[in-house]
């Protein structure tokens, strides 16, 4: 039940997003003084800001840009701590210590300081916003990935893997990664 309710909660949410983004690239969104502060309508549901522009329409295309920037932003999270779990937990001993050791020195800093720290230093756009945000919040998933790979990592099914003479890498794509869902 917990997940019909989740799916159809990302539909209707995917529909405004995508029709809004629609609207907006048909829509005029340029400056129309004759129509500042307009209150909600049937027709314009949000109603017009101070420079006459639809709100709906741009709500919609700010959700749009935030699905943009959460997307690239969970995708490139996923791959860092799977790299650095995957390293912590399959590594040779001094690749364990140093993937380990990244992770705690990133979870020793405030979230919120780095975010700031990045920003300050590079250019405001799409990419650097995306970037800042993966190197912000990886850590923690990371660590979480780890111990649910050392768990893994010793069930009976990697261990009979290994017992029967699978490669690491084996072991990893075929034993362990499916195991993750």
């Amino acid at each position: 039940m917990k997940r019909r309710i989740g799916v159809i909660s990302l539909l209707i949410v995917g529909s405004f997003i995508l029709l809004g983004t629609l609207m907006a690239q048909r829509l005029d969104l340029g400056i129309d003084l004759t129509k500042t502060l307009f209150l909600p309508s049937s027709t314009h549901l949000f109603g017009f800001d101070h420079l006459g522009r639809d709100l709906l329409v741009q709500v919609a295309a700010g959700g749009f840009l935030a699905f943009k920037i959460a997307a690239s932003t969970v995708f490139f999270v996923f791959w860092l701590a799977l790299f650095f779990s995957l390293a912590s937990v399959w590594g040779p001993k001094w690749l364990q210590v140093l993937a380990i050791r990244t992770i705690d020195l990133v979870l020793a800093f405030p979230g919120f300081l780095v975010v700031l720290a990045l920003s300050a230093v590079m250019q405001p756009s799409f990419s650097s916003m995306v970037l800042t945000l993966s190197i912000s919040s990886w850590a923690g998933f990371a660590r979480v990935l780890r111990s649910e790979l050392l768990i893994l990592r010793s069930g009976t099914l990697v261990m009979a893997a290994e017992a029967i003479g699978a490669s690491r890498a084996r072991q990893i794509v075929f034993h362990t990664l499916p195991q993750l869902y």
